[in-house]
């Protein structure tokens, strides 16, 4: 069997797998979301709070299709128009057959750009898996400098950012999309000052307080658990933007605030506690949530018990902006850090290991690892202005690289 007909085989086979996750993932109805969707004209590019997100999976989305139809021989034009009348019966039918689908101009525009992403990768790959020991260094290189820009942008981005217009107080608002709140709010405040459940005249100090630092205080009598998260306390701005939010989702409560995630449409940091003593219906919990120097904070006191969870936001947390479904930091969150830390340096290690020989590459080992987690564990929080890193982080960050270097050396 030629090497020729073996590429064109695994090609057919990973379009073919390629277009069954496309329609897995596009053409399954929603018609809980219909209305939600039904208000995002059709000719948006980046839309919704989370348009960044989607654009970002829309365009991996298409990848492995391109990369599957380039390697099974098809020409760069052919590719071409095959992806984009894939794409756009995607989105017909999503207009027109599909139930609480969300069809628009930016899906067509990205999903063709990340078809084309995956045909120009597949004339690419012998390259960057098999490189010249030259090449092989400039990957490493260049890959690392991505590692260290995507840990500073992330951290970067993790602050707040507080809009200056008329903030409004809701207590167990009933807002779209989400359930309603059946239990009682005794009061609610922010930084000792009182906050009302319509607008809050005061807008400016309560800004001023919200960037010195996020803490919130509530008092509730419950009525058992919720279907769905539930904002128990919330505020918006006059552009219906959120500001806040502590809601109760089952039987845990979650806490969010309006960070600089929300400038670039990604998804911003949310942190779940589940009481350790369940409450019920009639129970009087005092709910206190923080954000004061990176440190999100969540406590619920009742008279079953005082259940409490601290987190430190990370340059690390990349990985969470970018997931395309509603996730809060429970106890999970850190080893997912360390595997979006250690993952994208294994190639960095590969292509280091790929590019030194004999002892070069040993010393490639111990000071590119040393020096990636040095800069990136160290330095960038620093410039970002965010606590100190886990040691986890520190040891996925050295793992990720020396597993790398360890393929890249049996390769030699």
């Amino acid at each position: 069997m030629t090497r020729s007909f073996r590429s064109t085989r695994w090609g057919g086979l990973i379009a073919a797998a390629g277009l069954g996750f496309i329609a897995a993932m596009t053409l399954v109805p929603r018609p809980e979301e219909a209305v939600l969707n039904a208000q995002t004209p059709p000719w948006c590019l980046i839309c919704g709070s989370l348009g960044g997100v989607d654009v970002l999976l829309n365009v991996l989305l298409f990848v492995p299709y391109g990369f599957g139809l380039r390697l099974a021989g098809w020409s760069w034009r052919r590719t071409a128009i095959i992806v984009l009348a894939t794409t756009i019966g995607v989105e017909t039918l999503q207009l027109w057959a599909i139930a609480g689908r969300d069809a628009s101009i930016s899906d067509i525009i990205t999903n063709t750009t990340g078809g084309l992403l995956g045909a120009w990768l597949a004339g690419q790959w012998a390259g960057v898996i098999l490189p010249a020991r030259e090449t092989a260094r400039r990957l490493a290189i260049v890959g690392g400098a991505i590692w260290l820009g995507i840990l500073l942008i992330s951290g970067a981005l993790l602050h707040t950012s507080y809009p200056l217009n008329s903030y409004y107080g809701q207590w167990a608002a009933d807002l779209p999309g989400l359930a309603k709140f059946q239990g009682r709010i005794l009061s609610a405040e922010v930084d000792g000052m009182p906050i009302p459940s319509h607008r809050i005249r005061e807008t400016r100090e309560l800004r001023r307080r919200l960037q010195a630092g996020v803490i919130v205080h509530v008092t509730a009598i419950m009525d058992g658990p919720t279907s769905s998260l539930a904002p128990v306390f919330s505020i918006f701005d006059k552009h219906q933007r959120n500001i806040l939010m502590l809601g109760q989702d089952g039987r845990g409560f979650e806490f969010d605030t309006r960070m600089r995630t929300t400038l670039v449409k990604l998804r911003p940091p949310t942190l779940r506690l589940e009481p350790t003593v369940p409450l019920v219906s009639g129970d009087t919990v005092e709910l206190t949530a923080r954000l004061v120097h990176s440190r999100l904070g969540l406590r619920v006191a009742s008279s079953r018990g005082v259940s409490q969870r601290e987190f430190d936001l990370s340059p690390g947390l990349g990985w969470a902006m970018l997931l395309p479904y509603d996730y809060a930091y429970g106890s999970a969150v850190e080893w997912l850090t360390a595997l979006w830390l250690g993952g994208l340096l294994i190639p960095v290690g590969y292509w280091a290991a790929s590019g030194w020989a004999g002892r070069h590459a040993l010393a490639a080992l111990v000071a590119g690892a040393a020096g990636l987690a040095v800069l990136g564990m160290g330095v960038v929080p620093l410039l970002v202005n965010l606590p100190a890193v886990s040691w986890s982080a520190w040891l996925a960050t050295i793992a990720g690289y020396a597993l790398g270097w360890a393929l890249g050396w049996r390769r030699n």
